[in-house]
């Protein structure tokens, strides 16, 4: 019989070791034929919750634990997390089972007094933690007295990015935001029309055996309950690509025409080129740029998947003003690296990034669109674009960028909030340079 917590916890310990991305250690876990077909399910639900869950996790730790909890060993602190995802979040899996399995793996991992420290502790929580008829209360801070500290523990979120949200949303949205982006994700995709229709390609997946249908934000997006993208039907046809819905109403907003001259500053890994181009039914002129020349590769792959002939990559630094690209192009995307925290439901790591590693971001962000706007024609539009909620990355840079450039007027502004809606949390501004 396969040990699949064992597996789990191996990969947790990769991850906190290596400092491993969660979706490179699960892929490679999963593709490499280790883990039996029924047991997937359970280790993509055991691994990414206890990452998603570890700010919760660690909090409840501590309080049941007698000693400091920042003076356990790793190895032991990763078996309570398991056990206590278990009891917490895993309805299929039984109170006794969550703690003799964690107790059984403990065993081989850690040494044998630790072994009764993880059995203890996890006993008394299984009881304190649960009432008789098995509803979780988690220990938090009081939600009158500390508002980012209760939503902080209850939905498993840093606290400086709760102040940040209840200061810019306020408490009722900013707990919208979490419960939204706690929920599983799915995977959202593009229909090729450049090839087929949307109804055509849902009766194909839908043949294929796939749960899937329409976007209701979107009039050529698809939502699937899961599904290995590759595998899909059509895949190598170029029939679709990965795009949130977020993503393609930001780029239907920004009304791109056929013949149009398009630079995309910040292109990898090449979502919103390849849509400008549908929607310019390959006709035109795209340039896709990119600091990360290892990473063009994924444009031009996927363009000539899609059947896609107006694209250009090329390699460049998107701060540094190219003066053969001034005032050339009809619309300039700035889709600008960012924090990401409007993906956090398909990407968890991003839970767990500090409030120092983004401070830069906005400087960067505003240097971007500074270069980039001297490539807007006049009376051209330039967009700016985050998959964050951010004010500092959002707000804030719009308002910069307008008190420096007079020759821009603000079209629009749009934060597309993921609670609205199954797709992410995105921001978008729009600007027309006068004539």
């Amino acid at each position: 019989m396969q040990n699949i917590r064992k597996i789990v916890f191996l990969s947790l310990l990769s991850c906190e070791k290596n400092s491993r991305y969660s979706n490179l250690e699960a892929d490679s876990v999963l593709s490499t034929g280790k883990i039996e077909e029924k047991n997937k399910g359970f280790y993509t639900a055991l691994f990414y919750g206890v990452i998603e869950r570890k700010i919760t996790l660690d909090y409840q730790i501590a309080k049941f634990c007698a000693k400091p909890s920042d003076s356990l060993q790793q190895n032991v602190v990763i078996l309570l997390r398991m056990g206590l995802y278990q009891l917490l979040y895993m309805n299929s899996v039984p109170d006794h089972a969550a703690v003799s399995e964690t107790v059984r793996l403990a065993k081989e991992t850690v040494n044998p007094g630790a072994v009764g420290f993880i059995n203890a502790m996890l006993r008394n929580a299984a009881q304190k933690i649960k009432d008789v008829n098995g509803t979780v209360k988690l220990i938090t801070p009081d939600r009158t007295r500390d508002i980012c500290g209760f939503l902080s523990i209850t939905y498993g979120y840093p606290r400086y990015l709760c102040k940040l949200w209840v200061n810019a949303y306020g408490e009722e949205n900013a707990e919208k935001i979490m419960q939204a982006m706690n929920r599983p994700p799915h995977l959202s995709i593009r229909v090729n029309t450049l090839k087929i229709s949307r109804e055509k390609y849902l009766y194909m997946l839908d043949e294929a055996g796939y749960s899937a249908f329409a976007s209701e934000i979107t009039n050529d997006g698809i939502c699937l309950d899961n599904g290995n993208i590759s595998s899909l039907p059509g895949y190598n046809e170029g029939l679709f690509f990965i795009q949130d819905d977020a993503s393609a109403m930001a780029i239907k907003a920004f009304k791109v025409h056929q013949g149009y001259t398009v630079i995309d500053t910040c292109a990898c890994p090449g979502g919103k080129s390849f849509l400008m181009s549908i929607y310019m039914k390959n006709n035109g002129r795209i340039i896709s740029s990119d600091i990360h020349e290892n990473k063009l590769s994924l444009i031009e792959s996927g363009k000539k998947r899609l059947g896609i002939d107006i694209i250009e990559t090329r390699c460049a630094d998107a701060t540094v003003y190219d003066p053969s690209f001034e005032e050339i192009a009809d619309r300039v995307l700035c889709d600008v690296p960012c924090s990401g925290f409007g993906t956090i439901a398909k990407k968890p790591d991003l839970r767990h990034k500090s409030k120092e590693s983004i401070s830069d971001l906005p400087k960067l962000q505003l240097s971007i669109l500074q270069a980039s706007s001297k490539y807007c024609k006049k009376n051209g539009y330039l967009m700016y674009s985050t998959c964050t909620l951010c004010p500092p990355e959002n707000e804030e840079n719009v308002r910069s960028f307008l008190a420096l450039n007079p020759n821009f007027k603000l079209v629009s502004m749009v934060t597309n909030f993921p609670y609205e809606s199954l797709s992410d949390g995105f921001f978008y501004a729009i600007f027309k340079r006068n004539n």
